[in-house]
């Protein structure tokens, strides 16, 4: 059985849908509370244990449509697969770092601003908590774990992590870590941010698509609430060809003080969030990239029930020119609104 590659326009659409001048949509921040007030009979000292700003800059999708022999019918029809990928172009490897290092500077000196004490990296790391764990620092821009993502450590920071392979596989940590770590600490403040800024979402799927094969991709750079990540996921054997990766990941900014000794949950916690996305316009233009593939559709003939089909893939791959200054500025302005929305809303309780 053959196998054509088609790459055309006449099977590849994008629409276009123009922005204004770039400027952040609505901001709907939410939070959970849990015993703050007891905030206020423990020293101002803090710990950042994470400090993520996380980027993507490459999507990629595909739809399969199997093939399929109707003998009742007499027709042969081959299997049709759709892949749209985008990624972007003309980003700035030190404009990007530069601005992390900004957003984070000014998250320090705002705690700094408000009495806080910053516990360094040293003296958590003498934590029975973080036994057995490895000190990373940055600056430093790399692949995370999650394909097309990468995850930006800002200048003069270091965290620790735990993994047995690569700093990349494991930043985030959990609530029972954090209240550890609060407790080692003497119920210092934990912080834990995590930012994730993407540019595209999954289209809707076609549930009618007929005898074809349609996958869309929808560009649209926002500061996310919570979504799952999905790509094309590299096949190592045929039962894995056509599947995907998929990643849940959301944006926060958390804060906890203190271990119960029943239980091991934290005394207090704030949980900083969004409702909703935050979009960040003018930036890159909001667009539909889709790659459309029809099956190809025989009869079978009366020799011996013969019919030769072909398997078709349609590929429409692009690459979106940004402009860098634009760029960085758009992850700052959202991400300092969230991370300093949500601390105001904790200093609250001191």
């Amino acid at each position: 059985m053959k196998t054509k590659i088609i790459i055309g326009a006449f099977l590849c659409f994008i629409f276009l849908t123009k922005t204004k001048a770039q400027d952040l949509g609505d901001f709907n921040p939410t939070n959970g509370k849990y015993g703050l007030k007891k905030l206020k009979k423990n020293s101002k000292r803090i710990y950042i244990a994470n400090f993520n700003v996380n980027l993507q800059v490459y999507k990629d999708a595909q739809e399969t449509k199997a093939g399929d022999k109707n003998y009742r019918k007499g027709i042969v029809k081959g299997r049709a697969k759709a892949v749209a990928a985008v990624g972007l172009n003309g980003l700035d490897e030190k404009m990007v770092q530069k601005k992390v290092n900004q957003l984070y500077n000014e998250y320090l000196e705002e705690l700094q601003k408000n009495g806080f004490e910053i516990i360094t990296v040293d003296e958590a790391g003498k934590t029975e908590a973080y036994e057995g764990w490895q000190k990373a620092t940055g600056p430093s821009l790399m692949e995370s774990k999650i394909p097309g993502v990468i995850q930006v450590i800002p200048d003069n920071y270091s965290f620790y992590y735990k993994d047995q392979s690569k700093v990349s596989k494991k930043f985030g940590i959990n609530a029972n870590i954090s209240s550890a770590i609060s407790k080692d600490l003497n119920d210092a403040l934990v912080s834990d941010v995590q930012l994730y800024f993407l540019f595209t979402e999954d289209g809707a799927k076609d549930w009618i698509s007929g005898n074809a094969a349609k996958v869309k991709i929808k560009v649209n750079y926002r500061l996310i609430n919570y979504t799952t990540i999905t790509n094309i996921k590299e096949h190592k054997s045929l039962l894995s060809i056509g599947q995907k990766t998929s990643d849940q990941v959301n944006t926060s900014s958390i804060y906890t003080q203190g271990r119960n000794k029943i239980g091991g949950s934290a005394m207090s916690t704030y949980t900083g969030s969004l409702k909703k996305d935050v979009e960040i316009n003018g930036v890159i233009e909001k667009q539909k990239i889709v790659a459309y593939q029809k099956q190809d559709e025989d009869r079978i003939t009366s020799f011996k029930n013969f019919a030769l089909s072909e398997d078709r893939i349609s590929k429409n791959v692009n690459l979106i020119e940004v402009d860098s200054n634009k760029f960085t500025e758009g992850f700052y302005n959202a991400g300092k609104k969230f991370i300093f929305y949500h601390l105001g809303e904790l200093l609250e309780n001191y």
